[in-house]
């Protein structure tokens, strides 16, 4: 699971090794897998990424989001292993999605257990995901004893603390 140590390491790096970086092509799944996720059919994801231009990158909850022009956004969640190659590195030959950019660097997604790799444009209505970005992270001011004691109040009581803190974005 990405969680709060990755977001915080993958998030930034990703801003600054993508950012300026227009998609040439987008390979599909090399390696099918059923426990590999994606927002509709991943191979209509070309004509979504083609030609986008990255503008950013955010770490929220349990997901890293590549934001590019155009309102458009690559997210990877839970189980995903995003890797990054320079121009002229192999590429690998198993794959659930890869993406090059036109100076010859690319990105590949793969998936070990479970994992998502969602791209969309505009907002994306997952409660998962919208979940992770509406709630508010250890990591800000704003998370305080008061919010965490929130938290406790309006769970179940017969709730495992695991359960509490590591489900339904309570805690992202």
């Amino acid at each position: 699971m990405l969680e709060i140590p990755e977001l915080s390491t993958i998030s930034p790096q990703a801003a600054k090794a993508l950012t300026g970086k227009k998609i040439k092509e987008v390979a599909n799944a090399a390696s099918p897998y059923k426990f590999a996720w994606y927002n509709g059919d991943h191979t209509e994801y070309r004509k979504l990424l083609v030609g986008r231009v990255v503008e950013s990158a955010k770490g929220h909850g349990m997901f890293v989001d590549i934001i590019f022009d155009n309102d458009t956004y690559l997210s990877v969640g839970d189980g995903t292993i995003i890797r990054y190659g320079d121009k002229g590195e192999k590429r690998p030959d198993k794959h659930q999605l890869l993406v090059g950019f036109e100076d010859g660097s690319f990105l590949v997604f793969t998936v070990a257990m479970y994992g998502s790799t969602w791209a969309f444009k505009g907002i994306f209505d997952n409660k998962y995901y919208q979940g992770s970005l509406n709630s508010i992270s250890p990591l800000e001011n704003a998370f305080n004893k008061r919010l965490f004691d929130n938290v406790f109040k309006n769970s179940k009581k017969d709730l495992s603390v695991k359960a509490l803190l590591a489900t339904e974005q309570r805690i992202p």
